[in-house]
């Protein structure tokens, strides 16, 4: 490390929590014997500070944040990080009707040069002064969409260069999103009218090796259609008068021709989202070979369409996050076991070390209720589904005039409880789809809707399968939830169907790792408090399965 990391805080005027203190000098002590540090780091902890003195201790940081919000987080903890969002966030200088991803640049590179000379480009600007500087935050997709993607040029791939250090916070994520940036399903029927490609001759088996050939002349005719598409592109915009400047001409490009731009721009960018993990497939697996059991091809006979996925995330680790930093930092509330979340990343454990604290949040504060009362197996939901209301009901019961949020596992339970809820409770109730259900119209709401709405009412209760985690509903904005089943992964979904089979422990980890978060939602500073009720029936039996590899901070809150 180039300086020591407490210095930071002293720094930026803080006093570091014991928590704070105790994770950063195990890094820094031990910077020098492991490549990767796991940070299990409890909500109240403070995980903004102690990633931030990381990067400002270490030399050149890239900091990775799975949202927005986050992203300004760090940025206003700390000004010397320059924030990074992706090129749709920005307006083109020269003509405010363009963004960035879609501005005349895009055919007349001439532009980008003359934007770069005069520091005119909002985009390029923040670019700069993010490769410029010591640590910059961003979205680890789009980072590696800008340093792999197929639609830019090698010149902007070649800007993202190894640093020092990468700290990735919400590192839970990171398989996720790995796994995202490389998997694919792919209905032909589809894709031919999605991107306008004549591909009727083409169709998938139960034959992987066929579907290997079929791949490959596929991604060939897809390759053919985006260069097609991106000389339609060009020819959507007018062409220059002589006696007119490059500049002139880009200002006065019109909103119709603006608008055109845009969705077209919108297909090469989804055309080449499907590309690209294809492109991935083939460079990993040059040869079809029936024995590489690193791929899953899963054909689904009632559509005809084929899933695409790598089955571990190690491979797209090594290949595309690893040339990026020299360390790694994994930082999160809920990283789960060490052995699993290494073998998810093909981690070497022996140069991983493991930092775990406690939290300062007294448990008391945020005890876990469980009323293990309702059977939520696939068998039982049936005949479980009608008992679900009025228990719930029975909670908010001893919660009027408060507010909460009920984590529902899926959009068809959220609908199922809302419709069988009482008038009484029905009227506190936010979710995405209560105007279809109530018949007042066929609006679904976006989860920054329902927030927005629950921020300024006094007793409203958000009903959701989606604000496990990233949802921060501190004092009185949440004083309880419920947690209505165990969260897990869906089988469905023949990836993680095989995994399960592979390795019952990682699927195990995934559900805990879920609890956890959502189970955070509610008590977010050391003086909030909540309480949270588990319904599950199935809880204390896998709770007890599991337990010895789940943090004390959170085995304290349970109260069976």
């Amino acid at each position: 490390m180039k300086k020591n990391p407490l210095d930071f805080f002293e720094f930026q005027k803080l006093i570091p929590r014991n928590e704070q203190e105790f994770a950063i000098k195990a890094v820094r002590d031990n910077w020098d014997k492991y490549d990767y540090f796991l940070l299990d780091l409890p909500t109240g902890v403070g995980k903004t500070n102690v990633g931030s003195s990381i990067a400002y201790s270490a030399g050149r940081a890239y900091m990775l944040t799975s949202t927005l919000q986050l992203q300004d987080q760090y940025q206003a903890s700390w000004k010397e990080i320059v924030n990074l969002k992706g090129r749709g966030n920005y307006t083109c200088a020269l003509n405010e009707d363009f963004t960035v991803d879609a501005a005349p640049c895009i055919v007349a590179k001439e532009i980008i040069a003359d934007c770069k000379i005069n520091g005119r480009c909002p985009y390029i600007n923040q670019k700069n002064k993010a490769l410029a500087a010591n640590a910059m935050i961003t979205n680890p997709l789009y980072l590696l969409y800008s340093k792999h993607c197929g639609v830019l040029s090698d010149e902007e791939k070649d800007e993202w260069n190894e640093r020092d250090v990468i700290v990735i916070d919400e590192a839970h994520n990171t398989e996720k999103h790995l796994i995202s940036f490389a998997e694919i399903k792919i209905d032909l029927k589809e894709v031919a009218l999605s991107h306008n490609v004549n591909i009727q001759h083409l169709f998938f088996t139960n034959d992987n090796a066929h579907n290997y050939n079929v791949l490959q002349e596929l991604l060939d005719i897809l390759l053919t259609r985006q260069s097609e598409l991106n000389t339609q592109l060009t020819e959507l915009f007018p062409g220059k008068q002589s006696n007119q400047s490059i500049n002139s001409w880009a200002k006065r490009i019109n909103k119709s021709v603006s608008d055109k731009v845009q969705k077209l721009n919108s297909k090469i960018y989804a055309l080449d989202k499907f590309v690209q993990p294809m492109n991935i497939f083939f460079k990993s697996c040059p040869e079809y070979s029936e024995s590489d059991l690193s791929w899953l091809m899963h054909y689904f006979q009632e559509d005809g369409s084929l899933q695409l996925a790598p089955m571990n995330a190690g491979y797209l680790f090594d290949e595309y996050l690893k040339p990026l930093g020299k360390k790694f930092i994994f930082m999160s509330a809920t990283l789960g076991n060490k052995t699993e979340f290494c073998k998810t990343l093909g981690l070497d454990e022996s140069k991983t070390l493991y930092i775990q604290t406690d939290t300062p949040f007294p448990p008391e504060k945020s005890p876990i209720i469980v009323l293990p009362q309702l059977k939520m197996g696939y068998k039982d939901l049936e005949e479980t589904i009608p008992k679900i209301a009025p228990m719930i009901e029975q909670i908010l019961d001893l919660h009027e005039n408060e507010r909460g949020i009920i984590h529902c596992a899926t959009y068809k339970l959220q609908g199922e409880i809302y419709r069988r809820l009482s008038d009484k409770h029905k009227k506190r109730i936010l979710c995405r789809d209560m105007d279809i259900i109530s018949g007042t119209s066929s609006k679904k709401y976006s989860n920054v809707e329902l927030l927005d709405i629950h921020s300024t009412a006094s007793d409203t209760i958000l009903l959701s399968p989606s604000m496990m985690e990233g949802v921060d509903l501190y004092d009185d904005l949440s004083t309880f939830q419920i947690i209505l089943k165990m969260p897990w992964p869906s089988l469905a979904n023949p990836r993680i169907n095989k995994l399960s089979k592979m390795s019952d422990s990682w699927y195990s980890n995934q559900v805990w790792m879920h609890i956890m978060q959502a189970a955070g939602r509610s008590t977010r500073h050391v003086n909030d408090e909540s309480v949270t009720y588990m319904l599950d029936a199935s809880f204390n039996y896998f709770y007890k399965k599991w337990k010895m590899n789940l943090p004390n901070w959170f085995t304290k809150r349970i109260n069976q």
